[in-house]
This record gives structure tokens, C-alpha cells and sequence, in this order.
């Protein structure tokens, strides 16, 4: 399974661009992994992959344990086909006590356990035969079986059964379509009455046919054998060769598709008491079993985060998944993990900065896509250098790639601001969620979201809808503060809206009056300038 490399919950610039050049870096150093996005990617960061003709990574949902993430046993299934005898077999052979049935197409139509056969072979009717000739040769091949006219393993046997014998009134005679066994001594009087075809005929002790018994059984087109069995023990052994399909569970079958989750299975499991479960995939076909023991040691999907390390900001069920890695440049947050692994943060504007710091230790070759992508996702996080997070590292990094691609950097910068400030037909949702983030601070459950427009005053008028609404977000996610930045790239500055059970920390914080709307100069950073400010006054 490869490694999923991907950013926090709202895929801006610098998140989605460093996971696909941080994908494409592993890759050349022969590490498989692919990029992935938590969420729907924001305007500015499709202006940057369609303006570089880049395809978007797909949407990860969620990094929770499935199915598909377990070391099931690979099994192969059994057809309508198989016989009692050959399940039986397979059973013993693997050590397991029931198995799936499919058809054709793979696909799951049934069940059979050791206890199914256990019970069918003491209640199953010896009378009716319903079988192939492959089953039957299966079941008998160590009793001298001598095939004596049929050529078609897969043909069917079916019928029912009778033991010929001219001396019992019920036995002296049999219609077309059973199933006959015969004795050498009945042979004679079988043949005179043999005037339509059966279904089967079964010697039993004895090979010898004349010519003219055989032209009677080619004349019918009579399928013959011999077997070095008495009647009895036939008789016995026949019911062995009945297809599975006669005692298999058609209905209520306890299965897992692959997508399912390990809480779900484990809850499902304790419901039922079955040893194994088919596993199958979202057409419905098979691809193994599974059992309680896959469950004690799962494989969990392999991550590396970048541009964030706090929980909150990552995808669901982070803390099933195995992180190997985190490259960011923000403050180091709340993640734990099992194991040491690699962490790479640095005090730098943009995590496509570190990104191109390891290119350049490398002496790897940036191609135009990747550095368009670098370029796009510094060049976004410093604000084109007028963010207080800006080093002169990012500023190094951008005038490099630059010398790849060649850019207008005042007109692209300005077309790709453009591009994500744009609030029009945007809902308050797309608003609010644009780019924001959750923070643990002295105990305190704060989100603070950021916005980057140019278009300020339809911001303002929906002021009081979007602080109604902020107010139903802070109650259902049950938030202590919820702040709104609204930076104004032109003016560098930013519009602070917030709802708060505690508004004295936005007002000590930001020197105001408790206005909405408040514009602060020069502050457009929420991690250099918002929540260092946050911090000082909980403090």
C-alpha cells in the first residue's frame, strides 16, 4: 500500500502544492506515494494547478483502519460446483472451518461451514444424486475408478438413485433420467430392458461390457463407470459428491466489504459468533476472509503530514493511522506517535520553502510543474512577502524557481490573489471554512479562521448573517472562541470578527473596543500574529 501524503483539513496553496512536490521529491528518491486533499481545494490553489496544467489529488476521506487494511486470508472461494467432498478437503487442508461460494463473476453467493456438511451428510437424501462427473471422479478416484464412455468432467449427474436388482419387485425396474447401479450378475437383464436413456450408470466390481451392451449405452448417449465398491458403500460415498450448492446459506450471510471500518467489524463480530467472514469489495466480489485474529495486529495506512501537525487540522482517524513523517513550519501542536519518526519544522514562511530546501540538498532537478507549484505555495503563505512570517530563505527560494520559470511575479501573484479572493457566490460555509483551523490553548477549544479578499465591502454586507452564523458554529462545535480574520491584501491588514464566551481575550488581544469588524494594521498573520497574541494575554 503506498504512502498518503497530504495537508490539513482546507487545502490551500501551500498545502496542496507541498504535498504534490513533496510526492513527486519522494518518488524520485524511490519512496511510493501519492498525494491526497482532506477537502474541497480552495480557488486560489485550482488557479495554481490549472494555470501549470497540474492534476488535483484526489480526496482522502478519512485515514480510519478498513478492511482492506487487515492481513486476511486469502482463500480461494468454491463454485456451485464443488462437491461436499472436495469443501471437506479444503477445510481440512487450511484449517478453517467454513468457506465462501461465488459464481462465475466472483461474486458472493453463499456460505458453507463444517458444521453445514456435518449435518448434510446425515440428513441428506441417499436417494437423489445432484452432481458432476469431475466431483464423482474426486470422491472415488482411489476406488479403481474406470471411466467407460463419457468425455465431459464438468457434465452434470443427476437423477435418483437406484441399485437394479430383477429379483425385488421395486428394484426390477427404472425409468429414464435415474442414476443405476449395477452388479455384473443383473447385467443381463439390466441390458434387456435398457430401451431409453438414464442418467448415469454406475459398475460396480466389474469393467466387461459386450459389444452389443455397448452399442445400447453409445445408442443412448449413457454415461458409464466402473468403481471397485459393492452397492453399499456407493451408496454411502455418493452422498460426498452432492454440489455444495444443495446445503450452502443463501440468506442472511454475515460478510465485510473492504471499505468497512475496524470499529464497525469489531462491533458486528461481537453480535455474531461465525469463525470466519467473507470479505468482498464494492461489486460484490470476493477477496477473502477474515476472522477475530486479523484483528488483534492491523495494518494501519501509512501517512506523512504536511503544512500542519495538530490533530485537529488532519484527517479523520489520524490516530488509527501510522505517521512516518511531518514536514511543516508551523508551531509544533498535539500530535503523538508510537514510534520516533521523522519531523522536519522550520521557522520559515511556507512549507513549499522546506519543501525546495530539500530539492536543493538533493541536487535534484525541479521540473517547471513542481517549481510552479513551490513558487505558488510561498509566494501565497508570505502574501508575496509582506507576511511577518516571510524569511529570507522564502525569499531565496522563489527568486531560484523562478529562474525555471520565468514568471511576472507582480502579475502572476496579483492574477492568483485574485483568483481565491473572489467571495462571490460563495455561502457562508465556503466563507467561513476557506481556510480554517482548530487550536488547543490553555485548555481552551479556539478556531480561528482567515480569509484573503480584495472584496471587503460585499464582506460587509453580510456582516450580521455571518456573525449569526459563527454563532451556530461555535455552539455545535462547542468552540470557547471563534475569530474571523479578514485580511485585505492591498491594505495589509486585516478585519477581525469573532463570538466568544470570553470576549475580554479578543479585546485585551487586540487592543480594541469589542467592535466587529475592527481593522488592525499590519496583521495578517495567524500564525506569526493571531495566535502568538491569543497566547500572551491567556498567559
Amino acid at each position: 500500500m503506498n504512502t498518503f501524503v497530504f495537508g490539513h483539513k482546507n487545502p490551500d496553496t501551500d498545502s496542496v502544492c507541498s504535498s504534490i512536490a513533496y510526492s513527486y521529491y519522494k518518488d524520485k528518491i524511490g519512496e511510493k506515494v501519492e498525494p491526497r486533499v482532506l477537502g474541497d481545494i480552495r480557488r486560489e490553489a485550482g488557479f495554481v494547478l490549472d494555470y501549470f496544467n497540474i492534476t488535483a489529488p484526489k480526496l482522502l476521506t478519512d485515514v480510519k483502519v478498513q478492511a482492506s487494511d487487515l492481513h486476511y486470508d486469502k482463500i480461494i472461494p468454491l463454485t456451485v460446483n464443488s462437491s461436499v467432498y472436495e469443501t471437506y478437503m479444503i477445510m481440512e487442508k487450511e484449517k478453517i472451518h467454513s468457506l465462501p461460494i461465488v459464481d462465475d463473476d466472483f461474486k458472493l453467493i453463499g456460505i458453507v461451514s463444517m458444521k453445514d456438511i456435518a449435518g448434510a451428510l446425515i440428513h441428506i437424501n441417499s436417494n437423489c444424486v445432484d452432481t458432476n462427473l469431475k466431483s464423482f471422479v474426486n470422491v472415488f478416484s482411489n476406488h479403481n475408478l474406470r471411466i467407460i464412455c463419457a468425455d465431459n468432467y464438468d457434465m452434470k449427474i443427476q437423477g435418483l438413485l437406484k441399485v437394479f436388482n430383477p429379483n425385488v419387485p421395486n428394484d426390477a425396474t427404472f425409468k429414464e433420467g435415474e442414476v443405476i447401479i449395477l452388479k455384473e450378475y443383473h447385467k443381463k437383464e439390466f441390458f434387456s430392458k435398457l430401451e431409453f436413456p438414464i442418467s448415469f450408470l454406475i459398475l460396480t466390481q466389474f469393467l466387461e461390457l459386450s459389444k452389443e451392451e455397448m452399442e445400447k449405452i453409445k445408442k443412448y448417449d449413457i454415461p458409464v463407470i466402473s468403481i471397485d465398491l459393492n452397492s453399499p458403500m456407493i451408496i454411502k460415498k455418493m452422498q460426498q459428491t452432492d454440489s455444495i450448492a444443495s446445503i450452502m446459506k443463501k440468506d442472511k450471510i454475515s460478510y465485510f466489504v473492504l471499505k468497512d471500518y475496524l470499529n464497525d467489524i469489531k462491533e458486528s463480530m461481537l453480535k455474531t459468533n461465525f469463525r470466519n467472514y467473507p470479505l468482498v469489495d464494492e461489486n460484490g466480489k470476493y477477496v477473502g476472509l477474515i476472522a477475530r485474529k486479523h484483528l488483534l495486529k492491523v495494518g494501519r495506512k501509512k501517512v506523512i503530514l504536511v503544512d500542519h501537525n495538530e490533530f485537529a487540522q488532519s484527517a479523520a482517524g489520524i490516530e488509527e493511522a501510522n505517521i512516518l513523517e511531518i514536514v511543516d513550519h508551523h508551531k509544533i501542536g498535539g500530535i503523538n506517535t508510537s514510534e520516533p519518526i521523522q519531523f522536519l519544522n522550520m521557522p520559515v514562511g511556507s512549507t513549499c520553502t522546506i519543501v525546495y530546501e530539500l530539492f536543493k540538498n538533493s541536487a535534484m532537478d525541479i521540473p517547471y510543474k513542481i517549481a510552479g507549484c513551490l513558487i505558488s505555495g510561498i509566494l501565497s503563505d508570505t502574501l508575496y512577502f509582506k507576511s511577518p512570517t516571510c524569511t529570507q530563505k522564502d525569499i531565496e527560494a522563489v527568486e531560484s524557481l523562478n529562474r525555471i520559470l520565468k514568471l511576472d511575479l507582480d502579475n502572476y501573484t496579483n492574477m492568483m490573489f485574485k483568483a481565491g479572493s473572489s467571495i462571490e457566490d460563495m455561502s457562508l460555509k465556503d466563507i467561513l471554512y476557506n481556510d480554517f483551523k482548530e487550536f488547543t490553548i490553555r485548555n481552551r477549544k479556539i478556531a480561528v479562521s482567515q480569509l484573503f479578499t480584495m472584496d471587503i465591502e460585499e464582506l460587509e454586507d453580510k456582516k450580521e448573517e455571518l456573525l449569526d452564523y459563527m454563532k451556530d458554529v461555535k455552539e455545535k462545535n462547542a468552540y470557547n472562541t471563534l475569530i474571523f480574520v479578514v485580511t485585505d491584501i492591498l491594505k495589509e491588514g486585516s478585519y477581525i470578527y469573532y463570538v466568544s464566551d470570553e470576549p475580554s481575550i479578543i479585546k485585551q488581544a487586540f487592543n480594541t473596543s469589542g467592535e466587529q469588524g475592527k481593522f488592525l494594521s499590519y496583521i495578517v498573520s495567524r500564525k506569526k500574529q493571531i495566535i502568538p497574541m491569543i497566547i500572551n494575554v491567556l498567559d
